[in-house]
């Protein structure tokens, strides 16, 4: 029984720092139980892909400083990478197609939809703030350098795949702002690794990529527009400027 007391005493420690983004006390409670932190993180990916903390980019990074829980266990990190594709396809990315046989339902909880038990279905303006949320994370995690001898299971290179399938799928009007989001949190140190191959690729976004997005709904005009005034600063200061929260520090 007081084993049992300790346990819970120590998830509830643990579950405190990381909602409250402090890699140090994550780490120390993972030291103590490596079993109970691993039910902690998954607590964590729930809380993380929620709607009631999807809606704030300077959150969502501040809530991925438990990222560096995931680099020290590479298990912990496959089970974010599943949790995040399963609630958000954009992470491959990939448009889900509904296939043979496939209900509705199934279909809209596959696309990364909320539906209440009424059938209530949320709107397109909330599906992408909870879109955006969940890939800022992505993002953090693939921008964030090895820490130590512990290498990051999701290196920068995978921000450079995801960018190029991207640019070569039929475009909808969510995806420049997920290319706005994806570049203000992982953009810094991709530019740093890829140097001049990084420009041309924002070059192709600016001169071809964003016209072909089309329609007039108010997510794909804001969206263009967003991301055209940021790749317009980027080449007016030749840098991507850190947003907050990207730079994680654990001491």
């Amino acid at each position: 029984m007081k084993k049992a007391t300790e346990e819970v005493k120590q998830a509830e420690e643990a579950k405190q720092a990381i909602e409250q983004s402090k890699p140090d006390e994550v780490f120390g409670q993972i030291r103590k139980n490596e079993h109970t932190a691993s039910n902690n993180v998954g607590w964590w990916l729930e809380v993380c892909v929620s709607s009631k903390t999807a809606g704030s980019l300077s959150a969502r990074l501040q809530t991925a400083t438990a990222v560096l829980v995931m680099q020290a266990y590479p298990k912990l990190a496959d089970m974010l990478i599943i949790q995040l594709v399963k609630k958000c396809p954009f992470v491959v990315p990939q448009y889900m197609a509904k296939q043979p046989g496939q209900n509705t339902d199934n279909f809209i909880k596959a696309a990364g939809y909320w539906q209440n038990d009424d059938g209530y279905i949320e709107s397109e303006g909330i599906y992408a703030e909870r879109m955006t949320g969940m890939l800022a994370l992505f993002a953090a995690i693939v921008q964030m350098p090895d820490i130590g001898s512990q290498p990051n299971p999701f290196p920068v290179h995978h921000g450079w795949i995801w960018l190029a399938r991207i640019i070569n799928m039929p475009p909808r009007a969510i995806l420049p702002l997920l290319v706005q989001t994806f570049l203000s949190v992982a953009g810094p140190t991709m530019l740093g690794v890829y140097g001049r191959q990084m420009d041309k690729l924002i070059g192709v976004l600016a001169t071809t990529w964003i016209a072909t997005v089309t329609g007039s709904s108010p997510l794909a005009v804001a969206g263009k527009s967003n991301l055209t005034t940021f790749i317009d600063k980027y080449h007016s200061s030749g840098s991507i400027c850190e947003c907050k929260g990207r730079v994680i520090k654990t001491r």
